[in-house]
């Protein structure tokens, strides 16, 4: 099987990276064989707009059976704990869409006609690869933001709008150029903060960051 994984920061992949025995072949992309496997690693710099170009320009050039989104993620359900992964079963660009005085007016529901509307359901980008089950982690929702929450008064905004359980830069652009190509793909997130004012005393990085590189290293042994 061939396997593309995909982040924001090198960061987020650097125990995987060092675990597989990867080398670097060009700036911010490695190549590693597990058994039978080939694992390449791409990093494509953070928010979606940088996700998208550098994907959907590997994408267009090379096949893989399988994307692999991975990173870390703000909870916005309480309930999730820090340094938890999770598979993220569906994800939105939370943003998208128009002001009309107090109100919002997310871009599904503006009866605006467009090329790739059989991407969504009611603004929703769904993720149906049988993969995500081989994780056997908890199946959240997503939303993809180019301004992480930090403020109590749009956090309160957000939980009113949105049932989403998780907030990440980059999610929604994997979900949009994978299904936009026919590429299989999963996401898998680790918590390491909580939607709320910005306080990183009480973050756990490093902590998810080692929880998502685990349960990752852990699949692609069981693939080999």
């Amino acid at each position: 099987m061939d396997i593309l994984i995909v982040a924001a920061t090198k960061f987020e992949i650097e125990p995987l990276l060092t675990a597989t025995g990867a080398i670097e072949t060009r700036v911010d992309f490695w190549e590693a064989s597990i058994g039978s496997n080939s694992v390449h690693f791409v990093v494509t710099g953070v928010g979606m707009v940088a996700t998208t170009f550098s994907l959907t320009k590997i994408l267009t050039r090379n096949k893989y059976d399988l994307v692999v989104n991975l990173g870390i993620a703000g909870a916005i359900n309480r309930e999730l704990a820090l340094t938890q992964a999770v598979v993220v079963a569906t994800d939105s660009f939370y943003e998208l869409g128009v002001e009309d005085g107090e109100q919002f007016i997310p871009w599904h529901k503006m009866n605006i006609a467009s090329n790739d509307d059989n991407l969504f359901l009611e603004g929703q980008l769904w993720n149906d690869t049988g993969v995500a089950k081989e994780f056997n982690l908890e199946q959240v929702s997503g939303i993809t933001v180019n301004r992480v929450h930090g403020n109590d008064a749009s956090i309160e905004q957000l939980k009113k709008s949105s049932q989403a359980a998780i907030e990440t830069m980059e999610g929604a652009a994997v979900f949009y150029v994978c299904k936009s190509l026919n590429v299989a793909f999963v996401a898998i997130r680790s918590i390491s903060n909580y939607v709320e004012l910005r306080n990183r005393e009480n973050w756990k990085l490093n902590e998810a960051i080692k929880s998502l590189n685990e349960v990752v290293l852990q699949w692609l042994n069981n693939k080999s």
